[in-house]
């Protein structure tokens, strides 16, 4: 199919050639001719191991909500209830029904994914109206 004209077609045994010859590597050609049926060609190898507790849309829902948790806690300045051991606690009681779900493990992905910063704290509200103030028109207008 993604052959282009006047390319000849390879088979698996000369694949296995000249993979072998320049990444130093030993493929199987049972398993280049598996991924060229599954039309993995020139695709990363899966990963190997279980197949994980959460698909994708599960685990962005669940960084969505754990970053606008962590955003209102702040907010209200409950920044105490924003810890590892308190969101780790949280998790679980979210996960409940995944019996063997890790969530340290978890909770640090998520935390990756959202981007929340879980040190940060309530900021000052006379800092806050002064970096809002803050404007380049606001800038200019105040020399003159």
């Amino acid at each position: 199919d993604s052959q282009k004209p006047g390319e000849k077609n390879l088979s698996a045994r000369k694949v296995q050639v000249i993979v072998e010859k320049k990444l130093g590597v030993s493929v199987p050609s049972r398993t280049i001719n598996k991924h060229f049926a599954e039309g993995r060609v020139g695709t990363s190898p899966k990963k190997t191991g279980p197949k994980g507790n959460f698909d994708d849309e599960s685990v962005l829902k669940l960084s969505n909500a754990m970053e606008s948790y962590i955003q209102i806690q702040q907010l209200n300045g409950g920044s105490g209830d924003v810890t590892y051991k308190k969101l780790e606690k949280l998790l679980k009681q979210c996960t409940a029904k995944k019996k063997d779900c890790d969530c340290a493990w978890l909770l640090k992905r998520l935390l990756e994914e959202s981007g929340a910063d879980i040190n940060a704290g309530r900021s000052n509200n006379a800092e806050q109206r002064r970096i809002m103030w803050t404007t380049h028109y606001n800038l200019n207008t105040s020399r003159s």
